[in-house]
């Protein structure tokens, strides 16, 4: 979302502790506070623009001065023109105008290869005192646009900085629609027409702040938040009318002669699964992908398939569009998919049609078996047969010319994406724990594993898995052994590793003998809350966790009293513990079933049920061993 304010520029993790305190900020948190922002927009017929804006801020805290004194902006200078009209330090009643030469204006270091060039300003403020005042004015003209004859945008309130006072006028040649969310009634508009009008003014008539302290893992819910939606367009549908087109004219290409080299291996694989994988393991090996989005002439579309080939680099629409070629030539039904593709929580779309709601393009196909597959091929491995994480649960704008759709791309099962943890421990002299493991990753969960071994060395490897099973880094005398599976195929696949080691001091000294934790480190992310907080809990992906510990030779007392059950609709665990001979059993199934907790839930009594259940009986769980 563009905003008129400064902008501030192994799937063992996903279990790991996440906190998440929040609370909304106050004044006396912020940084800076946005004085006044005043904007005129322009908008032409043919969906080009030119805005003036003029904005300043005063400097509160010392952690606003460095970012003040540095201001960067960017913009396309392929498709536009960023012009600085003033900017000034104003301290103490004096003004300090920022020198011609502490504004640069040069491209971004990168290899064109018949993409747009990206620019930066830096702007040098003088004097960025606690109390200073920074004012800029500049005018951004859009001479290229993404969509032709098509106008959207998203104005934010209040995110970036504490927003004390804003004024925003746009007049269009194109009849325009809006939407606004204002929860905290703090915006006027007034525009000519009630439906498809010209002219339309926004005042901010009230201060808003919506920037959240202690936030580190949650999300907050585009509702709660001040923003107003203005597009031309009437449904998402209409975005893919107009780049269809462009898309198809990439895709009906002959293939090069590298396209059809993996389309002719991809045709001697047995199933749909398997060629898909092929087609997008090998295109990664031919097309180096540049990890961003990025237009041609402003445009957001594919380079022709040969320029893709012979260049060797392409960015995500590049790949996506050859991946769709490719699919097509072997018979597939494909398209390529626009998504917002990211790891932070995804929330229903709730703005007009907007081309800034997309930053990704994927694939998606229609299988001969009748099942749909969303594939991105722009990753490092090749998974057909699943969900990636960061496309997951979300919406995607499917580019079909006959039947354009905005679907939803299904959320990760936890019953497909396993951890499973096999181990057996004998308590040996001096305190040291041997530990014979076995990890089993199936499905999303085996990602992170997927081709590690063109990525790192064979003792990187070992270490990291060393390190991760034991929860510390182990010395090499007490790495016993380990045994994996082939880590050098792109193609993910169910995975087993086997492994054994010494783990020093892996028990506690209590007045009634040696005790052994049971650790769960799954729980931290869902009770590391807050009575005050806002955002919502971000739980990652759904996975389902098990884990068997066999505690050999050693006897312990009401060991079914550690037995718990857990039923909610965001995670169900179990827990049963007994004697087997001289031995205990430990098992525990754990299967997280939802990617978030809703801010609104953590104050309900299920939930409030569940964080406490889960401190008293999985969070600090120990096993005493019988000293008798």
């Amino acid at each position: 979302m563009r905003t008129y304010i400064f902008a501030i520029c192994l799937t063992i993790t996903l279990i790991a502790p996440s906190l998440s305190y929040a609370r909304w900020a106050t004044h006396d948190d912020a940084p800076f506070e946005t004085e006044f922002v005043n904007a005129n927009v322009k908008i032409n017929k043919d969906g080009t623009y030119e805005e003036i804006v003029e904005l300043q801020r005063t400097v509160l805290k010392e952690s606003g001065r460095e970012e003040a004194a540095k201001h960067i902006m960017t913009y396309n200078g392929d498709c536009s023109k960023l012009t600085i009209l003033e900017a000034k330090t104003i301290y103490q009643g004096k003004e300090y105008p920022v020198k011609k030469n502490m504004i640069e204006d040069k491209p971004l270091a990168s290899d064109k290869q018949g993409f747009d060039e990206s620019r930066q300003v830096f702007i040098g403020f003088p004097k960025t005192e606690i109390g200073a005042k920074i004012y800029l004015k500049y005018k951004l003209a859009v001479s290229k646009v993404s969509l032709p004859n098509a106008y959207s945008d998203v104005l934010d309130f209040g995110n970036d900085s504490y927003d004390s006072s804003a004024n925003i006028k746009v007049q269009s040649a194109l009849p325009l629609n809006i939407k606004v969310n204002d929860p905290g009634k703090v915006l006027k508009v007034q525009k000519d027409k009630e439906k498809n009008f010209n002219n339309v003014e926004i005042t901010l008539t009230k201060p808003v702040y919506h920037a959240v302290v202690n936030e580190s893992a949650g999300s907050i819910d585009p509702q709660y938040l001040t923003w107003v939606s203005l597009s031309s367009l009437e449904k998402r549908e209409d975005i893919a009318n107009l780049l269809s087109k462009d898309y198809e004219r990439v895709l009906s290409q002959p293939l090069p002669p590298v396209f059809l080299d993996i389309v002719k291996v991809a045709a001697g694989k047995k199933d749909q699964r398997e060629q898909i994988n092929t087609v997008t393991s090998l295109l990664n090996e031919k097309i180096q992908y540049l990890g961003d989005w990025r237009s041609i002439a402003g445009r957001v579309i594919p380079r022709d398939l040969n320029t893709i080939a012979t260049s060797q680099v392409g960015d995500c629409k590049d790949m996506a569009a050859s991946t769709v070629a490719m699919l097509r030539k072997l018979g597939y039904k494909a398209d390529v998919a626009l998504v917002h593709r990211g790891t932070d929580l995804f929330y229903e779309v709730q703005t007009l049609p907007n081309t800034a709601e997309f930053n990704h393009a994927m694939v998606k196909v229609s299988g001969r078996d009748g099942k749909t597959s969303w594939i991105d091929p722009t990753n490092f491995v090749s998974m057909a047969g699943g969900i990636f994480p960061d496309i997951a649960n979300r919406m995607a704008l499917v580019l079909n010319p006959d039947k354009p759709a905005y679907d939803k791309i299904p959320n990760i099962a936890h019953e497909q994406a396993q951890i499973s943890v096999e181990q057996e421990l004998r308590m040996k002299k001096d305190n040291v724990l041997e530990h014979k493991s076995q990890l089993t990753l199936k499905g999303e969960s085996a990602i992170d594993f997927t081709g590690v071994a063109l990525q790192a060395s064979k003792k990187t490897v070992e270490d990291e898995i060393f390190k991760t099973m034991s929860g510390s880094y182990l010395n090499d005398r007490n790495k016993k052994e380990i045994k994996l599976p082939d880590l050098s195929s792109r193609i993910v696949k169910d995975l087993n590793i086997q492994l054994s080691y010494d783990k020093e001091d892996a028990t506690y000294n209590t007045n009634l003998g040696q005790a052994y934790r049971i650790k769960a480190n799954w729980l931290d992310k869902f009770i590391e809350t807050t009575d005050d907080q806002v955002s919502d809990v971000l739980l990652g992906y759904p996975v389902t966790l098990s884990k068997r510990i066999l505690l050999k030779d050693i006897k312990v007392k009401n060991i079914n009293s550690l037995d718990y059950k857990i039923n909610t609709p965001w995670v169900q665990a179990v827990r049963q513990c007994k004697a087997l001979g001289n031995d205990i059993e430990i098992t525990e199934t754990v299967n997280i079933t939802k990617s978030y907790i809703p801010n609104k839930d953590l104050k309900t009594e299920q939930y409030l049920k569940l964080k406490a259940d889960l401190e008293k009986y999985f969070k600090n769980v120990a096993v005493i061993f019988d000293q008798g």
